[in-house]
Order: C-alpha cells, then sequence, then structure tokens
C-alpha cells in the first residue's frame, strides 16, 4: 500500500471489451493506493500512474497491522476509504452503461 506524500495518481482500469481504460481516480497528497491487494493479497486489478512528479510511502502488510494495532481509528478511516472508492466506481459504471460518459471519464477522488 501506498501513502501518496506529494503529487498526484491516476488510478486507471482496462479490460480487453474497452477500446481505452477507465480512469477509476486522480489522487493527490494524503490518500492512498493499494489498499486493497495488501488486505486481501489479490493481483492488483488497477493501473496507477504518476500525473506530475509524485512521492509516495510504501507500508508493507507488516508494517499496516503494526499500525491497526495501535492505532484502531486507522481501520474506521481505512474502511471509508474503500467504501467511497466502491461507491465512486458503482456510479462511473452506472454512468458508461447509460452512455452519460465516455470509458475515459475521469473521476476525482
Amino acid at each position: 500500500m501506498y501513502l501518496i506524500v506529494k503529487g498526484a495518481v491516476r488510478m486507471e482500469r482496462s479490460h480487453p471489451h474497452l477500446k481505452d481504460p477507465v480512469v477509476l481516480a486522480v489522487l493527490g497528497r494524503g490518500e492512498v493506493v493499494g489498499e486493497m491487494g495488501i488486505l486481501d493479497a489479490e493481483p492488483r486489478f488497477a493501473t496507477v500512474t504518476a500525473e506530475m512528479d509524485a512521492t509516495a510511502m510504501q507500508l508493507s502488510a507488516g508494517q499496516l497491522a503494526e499500525a491497526l494495532v495501535a492505532h484502531p481509528t486507522l481501520a474506521t478511516a481505512l474502511l471509508h476509504i474503500m467504501s467511497k472508492r466502491i461507491r465512486d466506481t458503482d456510479q462511473l459504471l452506472g454512468e458508461i452503461a447509460a452512455g452519460r460518459v465516455g470509458h475515459t471519464a475521469e473521476r476525482a477522488s
């Protein structure tokens, strides 16, 4: 998991049935990427690319576990982030299905 310290990154997902990748979010300072993979140990499903010079701090699964034990409120914050991402992705899929936005529409997180 990475905590963005400086800059911005674009999170997008490709699919064989789509011509272009779908931009899921543009994330900046104080936001995290890779939280799903670190929690469920499954392969990544999105590609993250720097939008501008970016600096990120890497947290291993062990470091995250230690932080969650030491600061239980982090678990609530992480659940909030994941819930928001799921809702945003669900809304984006609905907009694409309804033809209201193109597949490459940017979503701000």
